[in-house]
């Protein structure tokens, strides 16, 4: 099969699409940038201040050893995990040296989570060998890998010098694990399995969420244990976000029951009941939450402060139910010191040890798509306590 062929058998998102609705929405997403907002109160959950870390992802900030986890580009075009201080200090490259039992070092490695110990840091991991392994460093291929495609997950100790394999997915066909979470006990991972490459009835390819119990033996070797499908009827694309503060529901981005992607909902899964609540229930795009510290709130992105544009979104506060819906991220409108030049989305996010302070993952749209920047958002006080 030819490289093109390959491409538009496995792309996982609509990215034909995205490339070609860019022309029709730049103008008006550039004019909604320029918008400044108007005055708002000051609150806890006002940005007092913003600090770009680097060129790439913040995956996630361990609450014990005060890292954040981010994937950033090396000069080959791959992802390579790194560890550092929410002041970019203590940057530290995880992945760029072999080990035994890591991904290749000419493979990508991103969406890493942190185990709540700081014990373990888990990640996608790029497969030695697939179909599109020789464009693999390309920014749209990349962005395939990124979404799960011929990833498998990997555990590491935080100084990256013991590796463990904790998947073995499939190169020759859409295959592959996307955004591992680990539960607030440490106990269990949540991750999406791909299962089939996008089509008409699912533009956004198909995906399994899975829940596994998280072992580590007498030698301290981690490994997946009882492994089983959660996956609701009924969806095709669907996204883990995170345990809530009991550990006994889980939160998710799907399209489950919409007739399109492009109106992606935030929900909630009782593990114990099987009862599923759609918390947003909107015909904007809403994806990547995940819970305040307390568990009585949720972040989360949305396209609602930008209606008519395309990949441009900032970041929303909820109740657990839903309600007090407010914008807390004003990365598309000037004035603010988040601002920057749009459009962009605020994709993963993590909150540091006392909710006062978010990790960001800062996507940009545009003709700069799928460019990420990791990003530091402080509050002026406790937002996520």
């Amino acid at each position: 099969m030819t490289l093109l062929g390959t491409l538009r058998r496995y792309t996982i998102g609509s990215l034909v699409v995205v490339l070609g609705a860019f022309a029709a929405f730049s103008a008006l997403s550039s004019a909604q940038t320029s918008d400044r907002t108007p005055d708002l109160p000051v609150d806890k959950c006002t940005v007092g201040a913003a600090v770009k870390l680097a060129d790439g992802s913040a995956d996630a900030w361990s609450r014990v050893n005060d890292l954040i986890a981010s994937a950033q580009l090396d000069t080959h075009g791959v992802y390579q995990m790194h560890t550092l201080r929410a002041d970019g200090a203590d940057d530290v490259c995880l992945t760029c040296s072999a080990q035994p039992g890591a991904p290749r070092t000419d493979r990508h490695k991103i969406d890493a989570t942190w185990h709540p110990s700081g014990a373990f840091l888990v990640m996608q991991g790029e497969m030695d060998s697939h179909p599109l392994t020789i464009a693999h460093a390309n920014g749209l291929i990349s962005e395939l890998i990124a979404n799960g495609l011929w990833s498998n997950l990997y555990a590491t100790t935080p100084d990256g010098g013991s590796w463990h394999r904790l998947t073995d997915y499939s190169s020759k066909n859409a295959d592959g694990a996307l955004a591992p979470m680990f539960s607030p006990d440490g106990t269990r991972l949540m991750w999406s399995r791909l299962v089939e490459p996008a089509s008409d009835a699912a533009p956004f390819a198909r995906y399994r969420l899975m829940l596994a119990d998280f072992v580590v033996d007498d030698t301290g070797t981690p490994g997946l244990a009882n492994a089983r499908d959660i996956t609701p009827q009924g969806a095709r694309f669907i996204e883990p976000h995170g345990f809530s503060a009991d550990g006994r529901s889980v939160l998710f981005a799907s399209d489950l029951g919409l007739e399109s992607v492009w109106s992606m909902d935030i929900w909630t899964l009782n593990l114990d009941s099987g009862a599923l609540v759609n918390l947003t229930h909107s015909p904007t795009y809403e994806e990547h939450a995940t819970y305040s510290l307390t568990g009585d709130r949720i972040v989360y992105m949305s396209s609602a402060p930008y209606p008519g544009t395309f990949l441009q979104t900032d970041l929303m506060m909820m109740n657990l139910d839903g309600s007090d819906n407010r914008q807390i991220t004003w990365f598309n409108r000037s004035g603010h010191p988040e601002s920057v030049h749009g459009p962009v989305m605020p994709v993963w996010q993590s909150w540091n040890v006392d909710g006062s302070a978010l990790a960001v993952t800062l996507q940009h749209g545009g003709l700069e798509y799928p460019r990420r920047e990791a990003w530091v958002i402080h509050f002026a006080g406790p937002c996520g306590a």
